[in-house]
């Protein structure tokens, strides 16, 4: 009995930190226990984890039928640190080494949601979690952020800051797949149409990666629907409009303070209504720049385009691949001691000079621990999609992997810690849990 109340504490404790952690994000990770940060606790946890999975095996780790691959790969990848440390003399009691390394401790989240899925006998409200969370962070994000939230966490944590579009995006992923799979098929498409029309436009307004993701698996999604939604015009039809008086609710939101007034600021706009969202819409849509963004084009060798902060995150990439490439470092990158060197530009650091990462996760891997390192991590998630496949004869985790994957090859959230703490939990919930309904 006693063994089951741990048990289950342990299980609300996992579930109340992937809660916390998509509400309150950097700040939440930043509050400090003792001397260190959840952040910082959280890294060593993984980092725990794996060290302890290398040595006593599936004693530790037997979660699922056949283990031992994923296991060997785990083992591979924490070799490939200590290779690439070790070539590089590097000093193991610098805390920096870890932080510039937590890419690979993150990957310990992952046996956290598979030990959650395989303990947790019933979801009760957990399932709808995420959708609600996702409502709040829009209005957190959009409307008001509380100030009683602000305060506690300006008071105890290191740092304030609002969420990343990738993380809102990621709350948006899981909530859908969520749905897809727990909730009726109407019940389903009515979350998606709305979900999508309120977070578009703050998605157009944040971040391209984002937008562009946010949209391949809202096609998606609706190829798969094709025929109920074809089945459904009338129901489609009212669907629509909602969804289009969602959207330009959320436009306005956005771009003025008109709708909010009393929270916002006392500014009023007179504006027509049909002027009002017209000029909204394309506030937020031109607020990032699109034009000339797959305009692609070689020049000495090396691939341009026309958008400029999409052109210099190619120029950042061949750069660093080039220098790899000059030094001889492609496989064994530059380890965990520095900054990588291409970062060290005053182009390159950030407004604040403090950005160390190179906004492509794959490209991140190959700068700190070469090519063999990056393979590993590109085999692992193609592992799991295989794995998958062999039990449930379809690809429909990749709806989950692919947009987030694709939302980190333009930004850094891999390299945190709150964003691979609910990316690696949801990815062991659908992994374990099977695929996503289907009949639809």
């Amino acid at each position: 009995m006693h063994s089951q109340r741990n048990k289950d504490t342990i299980l609300q404790l996992i579930q109340g930190l992937i809660i916390l952690a998509i509400l309150f994000a950097r700040p939440f990770m930043g509050i400090y226990i003792g001397e260190f940060r959840i952040g910082e606790v959280l890294t060593g946890v993984g980092l725990a984890i794996l060290v302890v999975g290398f040595i006593i095996g599936n004693r530790f780790i037997n979660i699922f039928g056949d283990s031992d691959t994923l296991l060997n790969i785990f083992r591979l990848i924490f070799i490939s640190f200590l290779f690439v440390a070790l070539f590089h003399e590097t000093n193991f009691v610098d805390p920096y080494v870890y932080k510039s390394s937590s890419f690979i401790w993150t990957l310990g989240f992952f046996f956290i949601g598979c030990w959650y899925v395989e303990n947790k006998k019933s979801y009760n409200y957990f399932q709808y979690l995420p959708s609600i969370l996702l409502i709040l962070l829009y209005i957190f994000t959009s409307i008001k952020y509380p100030d009683f939230f602000h305060d506690i966490l300006i008071k105890y944590a290191d740092k304030f800051d609002t969420h990343k579009a990738s993380e809102i995006f990621l709350t948006y992923i899981a909530a859908n797949l969520l749905n897809k799979k727990f909730l009726n098929k109407n019940r389903f498409i009515f979350f998606l149409f709305l979900s999508t029309s309120l977070l578009l436009p703050l998605f157009f307004y944040m971040s391209r990666g984002a937008t562009i993701a946010c949209l391949i698996f809202f096609a998606t999604q609706l190829w798969q629907l094709k025929k109920v939604l074809i089945g459904n015009l009338k129901k489609l039809l009212l669907l629509l409009i909602v969804s289009i008086a969602l959207f330009s609710f959320s436009a306005v939101n956005i771009s003025t303070d008109i709708l909010f007034q009393s929270i916002k600021s006392q500014n009023i706009n007179q504006e027509a209504p049909v002027t009002l969202v017209q000029n909204s819409v394309n506030k937020v849509v031109n607020q990032k720049n699109y034009n000339g963004l797959f305009s692609f084009y070689f020049k000495d060798g090396r691939l341009f385009t026309g958008e400029v902060n999409a052109n210099w995150r190619l120029v950042l990439w061949q750069d660093v691949i080039t220098d790899m490439r000059e030094k001889e470092l492609l496989l064994v990158g530059y380890g965990y001691s520095e900054i990588i060197p291409t970062m060290l530009k005053q182009d390159n650091n950030g407004w604040d000079g403090t950005n160390e990462n190179v906004h492509n996760y794959f490209i991140q891997i190959l700068a700190r621990g070469g090519a063999f390192q990056m393979g590993l991590f590109i085999f692992f998630y193609g592992y799991l999609v295989f794995e998958f496949y062999k039990k449930n004869k379809n690809f429909s985790i990749l709806e989950f992997l692919i947009p987030v994957m694709f939302v980190s090859l333009f930004d850094t959230p891999m390299e945190s810690v709150r964003f691979p703490l609910v990316f690696y939990f949801f990815l062991a919930f659908f992994f374990i849990r099977g695929k996503a309904e289907n009949s639809i």
